[in-house]
């Protein structure tokens, strides 16, 4: 259950997108459900289509619709008669609603934060959240049979957020594309960059992705060394979030990078793929993640990336396959000339090293089989998982 399917939710539609259809491929029957309008979203029919081999149901929402409240929920449930329930996401009546399901009926349940309980994410926002944790949202969680954290890092958030509920520990996963024998280069920004090799953004334009302290760091580092940043160019590509994008557009015009920072917009399907083949490396200079699609999808297509440890992705720099950054505009710029240094073979290196880390630990099957082991312990006890965490109390507690 999720609170949209709509690709503005960024990574959590990904998230679950390739979780339900990996579980699937597993054998585990799995039905979705959703709802429609929460952010006045309209879903289209291509959205629609990427979901058709799999049992959804999406449900009007009703009000108040920011909470995600719909008088269909609970007749929904009853009629899709679940042995199990994985919510996706917080802050919504889908907490509540599920909490009070499974406790009639003595299912389990489980949900995942995707990071939403996170130190940054808390404050953003904090005072609604404070509010909604006091009313209902804190009582919900206590009486989920387990959640998922995607890192250690959440699993350290989860607990200082004073929740004592089993974890367990399942990533995100990505598709591993087949080696292309003719690589089809994005029209619109190989065209723009003219030979030039290619830093990629690609994900939701917004506040805590730290895309201002980007444009200043780029700029500071095409000043320090015009000879070095010479031969490269930035994209920034994805879906705006309350506006953000038009701050950093004027940011580009104010400071005059007109001509090496292009922002082309939402990027799905094969422009993405597309995309992420014209590119020669990637940056996410976030303040705050669950574990993010972007990387994933990078290393898998042999990017080498920029990233910060909010990441939670310090095996990505271990692995020789990242450079680590802080989400400050000193230290973006500190990385952007690093990587300004670096060769060809020295990139594609880096790279090599992303798709040997997502082939062993991040493949969708990788993780769907992980998470079939975490619900049958859900659902019939006996060993635990080794990936679940601090299990001391009943799963229908």
């Amino acid at each position: 259950m999720t609170f949209s399917i709509a690709r503005l939710t960024g990574g959590l539609y990904f998230g679950v997108e390739g979780l339900c259809k990996a579980l699937s491929n597993e054998h585990v029957e799995t039905d979705l459900i959703t709802l429609e309008g929460g952010w006045g979203e309209r879903l289209s029919q291509e959205e629609l289509d990427h979901w058709k081999n799999l049992n959804l149901c999406i449900l009007p929402c009703s009000w108040p619709r920011k909470l995600g409240y719909s008088t269909k929920l609970l007749p929904a449930l009853k009629e899709t008669a679940p042995n199990l329930i994985h919510v996706h996401g917080l802050w919504h009546y889908q907490t509540v609603a599920s909490s009070n399901y499974c406790r009639q009926n003595r299912i389990p349940w489980i949900v995942s934060p995707h990071g939403m309980l996170d130190e940054w994410a808390l404050r953003n926002k904090g005072w609604k959240k404070s509010v909604a944790s006091w009313l209902y949202h804190d009582a919900a969680m206590r009486r989920a049979s387990c959640i998922r954290a995607l890192c250690d890092a959440e699993v350290d958030a989860i607990r200082k957020s004073g929740l004592k509920n089993p974890i367990c520990v399942v990533p995100n996963g990505v598709e591993l594309p087949d080696e292309p024998l003719d690589v089809k280069l994005h029209p619109q920004v190989d065209a723009w960059a003219n030979g030039k090799r290619i830093l990629l953004f690609l994900g939701r334009i917004a506040p805590k992705k730290g895309l201002t302290n980007l444009i200043h760091a780029w700029s500071q580092a095409r000043a320090k060394d015009a000879k070095l940043a010479a031969d490269w160019v930035l994209v920034i590509a994805g879906m705006d979030e309350g506006g953000h994008e038009a701050g950093i557009r004027r940011m580009v015009q104010d400071l005059d990078l007109g001509r090496n920072v292009l922002l082309p917009g939402p990027q799905y399907g094969s422009a993405k793929t597309s995309l992420l083949y014209s590119a020669s490396a990637f940056i996410l200079p976030s303040y705050s993640e669950g574990l993010p699609m972007g990387i994933l999808d990078a290393w898998a297509h042999r990017l080498p990336v920029l990233m910060t440890p909010q990441c939670n992705l310090q095996e990505g720099v271990t692995a020789g396959a990242a450079l680590e950054i802080l989400p400050t505009k000193e230290d973006i710029q500190r990385g952007l000339l690093q990587m300004f240094e670096m060769s060809a073979g020295q990139l594609a290196a880096m790279g090599a090293n992303g798709r040997c880390l997502v082939n062993e630990h991040f493949t969708w099957p990788r993780i769907a089989n992980r998470m079939r082991e975490v619900y049958d312990w859900m659902l019939s006890g006996g060993a635990m998982p080794s990936c679940v965490r601090s299990a001391s109390r009943s799963l229908m507690a």
